[in-house]
């Protein structure tokens, strides 16, 4: 038995919920600037396609939103990004009773204080984050929210960049199509269209790729677990819980690594699928764990 469901819900990590949560809203805040600048110029490059002029202004204003938008901006969310994750890894390590990281910087006690009181939203939402394994051995329930937690994010965000995908060819088709109807020249349709939303174009192509490659990154982890998973004993010996230990924190290293990166899911998009996504969580956990507990 062990106690990771009676810990998530104690007050040290609600409040360290809390403060990843926060965090993440400052990401979700840039991506959100980023996406509203640049579907705002796109507008505007719609509005001069209509009325069939080329606006050497928009042109620079679509270019030089391109640039802040992928580097000032992709910058300070990265900075976030690294935060976020390293608060959301002692709220797992500390879960997990899981050891840290050597050589990995924590962040101070007063600044997660900081970050948990500007959380705003629903306190109940953030218990119960992992599903019910308090009836399994150690390292058994320690891979059930591994997965769960790997499972829940890749599922979303392959929901996530299909959509970005299906706006981006979209996007691109309709800029070929006005220019056919239009009769321009490959140089008019670029000035005319697609510079001036570049940034929209730019920030869906670097939505896609990093999806995808976190996707790949998680998926790889989920196969890792699902191997450990399929050995493990209700007799398991001390060497083996040895090596599963180990193996729980390697794979904890990847999941800081791809929360690391920048690449985060609207809210809403998230609302939308949460009641779903927890309910088949906590189903398949069931499934996996097969009855199987410590006694």
């Amino acid at each position: 038995m062990n106690d990771i469901n009676s810990r998530q819900n104690s007050e040290r990590s609600i409040n360290l919920i809390k403060a990843f949560s926060a965090t993440y809203a400052h990401i979700k805040r840039y991506e959100a600037a980023r996406y509203f600048g640049s579907f705002m110029i796109a507008t505007a490059s719609i509005f001069m396609a209509a009325i069939q002029k080329t606006s050497p202004i928009l042109v620079a204003i679509g270019v030089g939103w391109a640039l802040t938008s992928s580097i000032a901006l992709a910058q300070l969310a990265r900075r976030w990004a690294t935060e976020g994750a390293t608060i959301q890894e002692h709220f797992d390590t500390y879960l997990y009773d899981m050891e840290w990281k050597s050589g990995r910087s924590k962040v101070e006690p007063e600044r997660i204080h900081i970050l948990s009181l500007r959380f705003r939203g629903s306190e109940e939402r953030l218990r119960d984050w992992y599903p019910d394994v308090s009836e399994l051995l150690t390292p058994f329930g320690i891979l059930i929210c591994q997965r769960s937690n790997v499972a829940w994010d890749i599922q979303l965000r392959r929901r996530w960049k299909a959509a970005v995908e299906f706006f981006l060819v979209a996007w691109c088709l309709a800029g070929i199509a006005v220019g056919i109807a239009q009769e321009l020249t490959v140089l008019e349709m670029i000035l005319r269209w697609f510079a001036p939303s570049s940034g929209l174009i730019l920030l869906a192509w670097e939505t896609v790729r990093t999806q995808q490659t976190i996707i790949s990154e998680r998926s790889e982890l989920c196969s890792r677990i699902s191997a450990e998973l399929d050995w493990i004993s209700p007799s398991i010996g001390r060497t083996a819980a040895n090596r599963l230990k180990s193996a729980c924190r390697e794979i904890q290293d990847g999941i800081y690594a791809t929360r690391a990166q920048t690449a985060a899911v609207p809210k809403f998009f998230y609302d939308h699928f949460r009641a779903n996504d927890q309910e088949a969580m906590q189903t398949a956990a069931e499934d996996i764990s097969g009855g199987t507990s410590s006694n």
